[in-house]
């Protein structure tokens, strides 16, 4: 997914791409200070400026990793949740098993969490948590379309992920 955001910076070469990862690392900071403000924890600005300063994510905040969206992401995704936004929540979740592999056992965790909200105004029956949880489902099923799109084969990216066991191709991870 994040190859897909990159396009059209790539086309004005490496130093496009790095100039609009390390932009994506300053969303991430100016987001994370909201965060901290949402929380109201004191001194919030300080906390975008511990994400960028810390040397891992310094040195990947002009570099392609995934790791930085990810977290912007992620971020993104608990903003919308603290203010009661759960489906752009769920969906901005649905995307983040692209970004990196561990967004599966988060969009998990966020389909319990729908299931584990309090019944109030804003939630009184099943019908609702159910559909607002299989917003979760958004990610895949545009995966699964565009797969059939590009080769007529809608687990595309299932049988073309080379971390499967028994899939990869000679010297490869």
């Amino acid at each position: 997914a994040y190859v897909l955001l990159m396009l059209i910076p790539a086309r004005g070469g490496l130093y496009a791409v790095r100039i609009f990862a390390a932009l994506i690392a300053v969303i991430l900071a100016w987001q994370t200070m909201r965060l901290a403000d949402d929380l109201r924890l004191r001194n919030a600005s300080l906390a975008g400026v511990f994400v960028i300063f810390q040397p891992l994510a310094f040195s990947l905040a002009s570099d392609t990793m995934t790791e930085i969206p990810m977290a912007l992401g992620l971020v993104l995704s608990l903003r919308c949740w603290l203010n009661q936004r759960w489906a752009a929540s769920c969906l901005l979740m649905s995307v983040l098993p692209y970004f990196r592999p561990e967004g599966f056992f988060l969009a998990l965790l966020w389909g319990l969490a729908i299931l584990a909200l309090p019944y109030t105004q804003a939630f009184p029956v099943w019908w609702k948590r159910f559909f607002i949880g299989s917003l979760l489902l958004t990610g895949t099923v545009c995966v699964i379309i565009v797969g059939f799109i590009i080769s007529h084969d809608a687990l595309f990216f299932w049988h073309e992920w080379p971390w499967q066991t028994g899939l990869t191709q000679p010297g490869s991870f």
